[in-house]
């Protein structure tokens, strides 16, 4: 068995614009995926952009409209 890091990270969601608590896994290229907002229940696109050699991530986010 594998072991993944996940990474607490809060994204604002584009249509209710409240806050989301996420914890998201970070591979090494880039990935996009859906989450349905915590408040609202739309579906989110999030998309990751892989760690850098500081371990650091970029995560942008948009509605399913964009």
């Amino acid at each position: 068995m594998v072991a993944t890091l996940l990474y607490p990270c809060a994204v604002i969601c584009p249509y209710c614009g409240e806050e989301n608590a996420l914890e998201l896994e970070f591979i090494s290229e880039s990935q996009a995926l859906y989450h349905d907002c915590a408040v609202c229940c739309r579906p989110m696109v999030l998309e990751l952009g892989a760690l850098d050699e500081e371990r650091a991530c970029r995560v942008e986010v948009y509605s399913e409209d964009d």
